[in-house]
């Protein structure tokens, strides 16, 4: 007997939607603006994982 499974999410699918938005983002910058975009979104992203840890420790 064969089991059909339905996909809720698509890893994979996701990925390159994200990368195609990125792409988008930084399409004509030089490699000094791409590279400082990428620090402004690391920096970003610790702010938010510290958040997000603050509040997880609180509940």
């Amino acid at each position: 007997m064969k089991t059909t499974t339905i996909k809720n999410f698509d890893c994979v699918k996701m990925k390159h939607h994200g990368a195609e938005e990125i792409q988008k983002k930084t399409k004509g910058m030089t490699d000094q603006q791409e590279l400082e975009y990428w620090r402004k979104q690391t920096d970003q992203f610790k702010k938010e994982r510290v958040l997000k840890k603050k509040t997880s420790l609180s509940v």
